[in-house]
């Protein structure tokens, strides 16, 4: 099972969101943007490493299968030769451990496939750091991308929701961290990170945008020449 941006947030979440954006903004000369993504990396080299691990444990079963049963399968195999004589313990290890070699590579691929789309099953394998520093990484990315750092007064904020690694993070344009810490930012993070888990995504974020929006307004209140800078869509991609 792969997860779907698309799936992530319903219709009627997303126009709460955008709703809640637009009332913040209207307050504030900040920008905030919102951005889903379905992950912030492939993990290509954990689908290929656990796929090997499993072609390895699964190999044993048919490899321990012929040890075992080495006699019975070879004089069915070849019952028609009469040269046929039991083997030695030896030769039925060394055949066994071909058997399992084979096994591995004929497994591996299809494990490995299994693996890269079954997202629930993958992200088991990914350590937290690894999750938070290729969220962080993409968040740094998407930042530019979408224009974020292209306001007027440097006051853009990037709400950047990765749905593999469960994990927010909250990135902000230089002129939003001269009056307000990261580590004050990262603290809403903790709140949206509990909604998701509670499956309360849509009301934990809409707070934690009210929540920087207040912040947001004691800093930066609107200007009389302010305009949309941003579009106060919601941005889902894969």
């Amino acid at each position: 099972m792969r997860y779907s941006s698309k799936n992530f947030l319903s219709q009627e979440d997303i126009d709460k969101i955008e709703s809640t954006i637009k009332e913040v903004e209207s307050k504030t000369s900040g920008e905030i943007v919102v951005m889903v993504v379905e992950r912030s990396s492939t993990y290509r080299d954990v689908d290929l490493f656990v796929g090997f691990i499993l072609s390895i444990i699964l190999s044993f079963v048919p490899a321990e299968f012929f040890y075992v049963n080495s006699d019975a399968i070879l004089s069915w195999i070849i019952s028609l030769v009469s040269w046929y004589s039991p083997i030695a313990d030896n030769m039925r290890f060394t055949i066994s451990l071909l058997v399992f070699v084979a096994f591995v590579f004929i497994l591996q691929l299809p494990l490995t496939f299994f693996v890269s789309a079954m997202d629930p099953f993958k992200r088991l394998f990914i350590p937290q750091k690894r999750k938070e520093e290729e969220v962080k990484e993409r968040a740094f990315i998407s930042f530019y991308q979408k224009g974020l750092n292209a306001t007027r007064d440097k006051t853009g904020v990037l709400f950047f929701i990765s749905i593999l690694e469960r994990t927010l993070y909250i990135l902000a344009d230089k002129g939003i961290y001269e009056k307000i810490k990261d580590e004050r930012l990262q603290s809403y993070s903790t709140l949206i990170a509990r909604g998701i888990k509670e499956n309360k995504t849509s009301e934990a974020l809409c707070k934690a945008i009210n929540d920087v929006g207040q912040e947001l307004i004691k800093h930066f209140p609107i200007k009389p020449d302010d305009t949309n800078e941003l579009s106060n869509s919601v941005i889902i991609e894969k």
